[in-house]
């Protein structure tokens, strides 16, 4: 392995960090934790989520996300569906 040696960003892989905590939790966790993660030491991170939160304007359109969608018809359809809601 040539580049073996070569220092390289970190890549942080987690699982649905967000299963067991509270609906302000995860959007900090979304909105606020991560990115600062990001930005602060210049990680790449990698999350598996089921949270509706991430379908949110506010994070799904945020230019610090690269969402990857496993059926983009169904995330749209959600989307859609969840976008006529306001609480």
């Amino acid at each position: 392995m040539p580049n073996y040696d070569k220092e390289c960003p970190i890549t942080l892989l987690l699982d649905e960090i967000d299963k067991s905590l509270d609906i302000e939790t995860v959007w900090l966790l979304y909105h606020d934790i991560l990115p600062q993660l990001v930005e602060k030491f210049g990680i790449q991170i990698i999350c598996v989520t089921h949270s509706p939160l991430i379908l949110t304007d506010t994070i799904y359109n945020s230019d610090k996300y690269n969402i990857i969608s496993i059926d983009d018809e169904y995330t749209n359809n959600v989307r859609t569906l969840l976008k006529g809601n306001n609480f």
